[in-house]
């Protein structure tokens, strides 16, 4: 699959994730309404083109986002104090799609230039350390970044680079443990029978990582059914698969599930949040869905949410006895679809608590993208407004905003940093460092060029291998 249509691909699901519509669901919301927020960012509505794609909190009680312009050609890197001031302002060339804290005070940041992979690191204070490029010569899109042990980073990417032995030879899974000068300790190929893309993942405690990918669902041999579903892998930190499973949805017909966001759940495992249409009368419907995979890959349960409104959630945040969801609610208002950002809490189990929308407006479609707690115990969400030009164009104005109204009794709970990262390991004990095959190969060539000063053979030539 060429160049051209791997972005089609991408283009139409992202477009999918803020058009998405759903059907009615059994399950309604406890509570609704509209949440109270205030805003702590803004971008520049003079540009016109502008989303926040991601948040992650820092350890001063700030907010790092991740704000794309120039038409997804560049990344404003952001950070914000816990007033919303910005403090720190820097852009990298490329679309950066996610970002996640990897060491005690660095973060990581995935996504793609051209076509290849790209990684940046950020300190504490938001400030950019390096950019490094990684893939082949075919089309590389990195999509997630996730912390590895002892400062490092998983990078989850989509590649057609390599050569596989599926029947569709077409883009798969392409996980890299990068340390943290940029230089990739191990990296695997997770070959597909069919068509995959859209990869996101979480680490475990234990500094493994469970990574999953959107994947066309097979029926027998070549015969693909038309839906989607999430394929997961577990690899331990050396590299090693430790598991393969797929994920299905809840109810008959199993239809497709769509996963944007993974986050970690209570008692290990992972929470996995996005879309599905299992059981809806129209195969173009979708719910928000949530599913919780054991660190064994077995699903504990999976649950979708529906109410008056059509919805899917885009990224999630676990609280001190659950889930928080946010996304995007449809609907349609004199003949146009709009949209409002949605806030669903849920329990442990997967039980719906409650549903709030944020400000809705019948010119605009509104979609929040990332979410997570910040100082004090306070819900930051970062979005998109999107609404028409004058001239027929669409702008697009990025967000952050707090939640000044979430529901009695809800808190973060225990920092997850500190719940998947032991204290041995945020002070490097305890934790093997794996050789890169470059690391390997070097020692060989050293070693082979030792014995050859002993050896009194003329013309050996010694072939240096990267």
């Amino acid at each position: 699959m060429g160049g051209e249509r791997w972005w089609g691909v991408i283009a139409g699901v992202l477009l999918c994730v803020c058009l998405l519509s759903a059907g009615l669901s059994p399950v309604a919301a406890q509570t609704t309404g509209e949440v109270d927020v205030s805003t702590l960012y803004e971008t520049d509505a003079i540009d016109g083109s502008q989303q926040v794609r991601d948040v992650v909190r820092t350890e001063d009680g700030g907010l790092i986002a991740l704000v794309l312009t120039n038409q997804g050609r560049e990344t404003l890197v952001v950070k914000l104090d816990n007033t919303g001031s910005v403090v720190g302002e820097e852009s990298v060339s490329g679309r950066l799609e996610s970002i996640s804290r990897v060491d005690t005070d660095a973060y990581a940041a995935a996504g793609a230039r051209g076509e290849v992979a790209i990684l940046t690191r950020i300190n504490e204070e938001g400030w950019i350390e390096w950019t490094e490029r990684y893939g082949g010569d075919e089309l590389d899109v990195g999509f997630d970044a996730v912390s590895a042990p002892h400062g490092d980073t998983y990078l989850l990417a989509s590649t057609e680079s390599f050569e596989n032995d599926t029947a569709y030879d077409t883009a798969n899974l392409w996980v890299l443990r990068i340390d943290d000068e940029g230089e990739v300790r191990w990296d695997r190929l997770l070959e597909h029978e069919e068509w995959t893309a859209f990869p996101k993942g979480e680490r475990l405690a234990d500094g493994s990582l469970i990574a999953t990918i959107q994947t066309d669902r097979s029926v027998g041999g070549e015969e693909a059914d038309g839906q989607q579903a999430v394929s997961a892998v577990r690899l331990a930190p050396d590299g090693d698969t430790e598991w393969r499973t797929r994920i299905d949805g809840a109810n008959d017909p199993p239809g497709s599930q769509r996963t944007l966001d993974v986050v970690p759940a209570h008692d290990d495992g992972v929470l996995l949040a996005g879309g599905s249409n299992s059981g809806t009368s129209d195969g173009d419907d979708f719910e928000m869905w949530a599913a919780r995979l054991g660190a064994d890959g077995e699903v504990d349960w999976q649950r979708q949410y529906g109410a008056d409104f059509r919805s899917v959630a885009t990224s999630a945040v676990r609280t001190s006895e659950g889930y928080m969801l946010v996304g995007a609610s449809f609907d349609q208002r004199r003949g146009q679809e709009v949209s409002a950002a949605q806030l669903t809490q849920i329990d442990r189990e997967g039980d719906e608590q409650y549903t709030a929308l944020m400000h809705r407006s019948e010119r605009t479609r509104e979609r929040a993208a990332a979410v997570d707690w910040v100082g004090e115990g306070r819900l930051a969400i970062g979005g998109t407004t999107a609404r028409a030009d004058g001239d027929g164009s669409t702008i697009s104005e990025g967000w952050v905003r707090e939640v000044t109204t979430l529901p009695s009794g809800v808190d973060p709970g225990p920092s997850v940093w500190e719940s998947q990262h032991s204290d041995a390991e945020q002070n490097g004990e305890g934790w093997s460092v794996e050789d890169s095959s470059a690391d390997i190969m070097l020692l060989g060539a050293t070693a082979v060029s030792i014995l050859l000063l002993f050896v009194p053979y003329g013309g050996r030539r010694l072939r240096r291998w990267r």
